[in-house]
């Protein structure tokens, strides 16, 4: 059994009210989609810069939320939903979720495996790009927290998702790519 069908089943309690909020969320307008994840992310934001909760805190606060969740998940469902048929669209949205958590899952697992690997194969190559790479996260922690380095790269996210904004970003790159060929030369 694969990865994406194990996720299906285990998520199929939650399947209408994930397939729900992901109606509310991401509209056909890729406008309002952006606009609605921008301020998704920024009430998040808010709430946790001005709690500013310990990791510990934050973590616990997580798993009681997903504890009540899974615990009333079903009645939920009975009570909202009435155990109403989703639509082949609808269906086919919650697979398209499932398999893009299930890809995000298998990315992660095989960038640990693979810096795993690269530790026991040259563990002195390892340590000379790990070890920067920490020292300047340790920076960063020190200047801004890490809540707020997550939100500006959400908002940089969402910015991209704007057709427009992504015909700039293409444009910069490919003026970019152009002058570095031209010096290359």
């Amino acid at each position: 059994m694969n990865t994406m069908t194990e996720l299906e089943k285990s998520w199929s309690e939650y399947k209408y009210v994930v397939v729900h909020a992901d109606a509310l969320i991401n509209t056909p307008d890729v406008i309002k989609t952006t606009g609605t994840h921008a301020a998704i992310y920024s009430v998040i934001y808010a709430i946790l810069l001005l709690c500013k909760p310990s990791v510990l805190t934050l973590v616990s606060i997580f798993l009681a939320f997903g504890l009540v969740i899974d615990t009333f998940i079903s009645t939920f469902n009975q009570k909202v939903f009435a155990g109403k048929p989703l639509s082949e669209n609808q269906e086919g949205r919650f697979s398209e979720i499932c398999s893009n958590l299930s890809g995000c899952t298998s990315c992660l697992s095989s960038t640990i495996q693979c810096l795993q690997k690269q530790r026991a194969d040259t563990p002195i190559k390892f340590l000379s790009y790990a070890l920067p790479i920490l020292a300047a996260t340790a920076y960063l922690g020190r200047k801004c927290s890490i809540i707020s380095l997550i939100w500006i790269a959400l908002m940089i996210k969402c910015t991209l998702r704007i057709p427009e904004v992504q015909q700039k970003v293409n444009m910069v790159k490919d003026k970019v790519s152009g002058m570095l060929q031209k010096k290359q030369k």
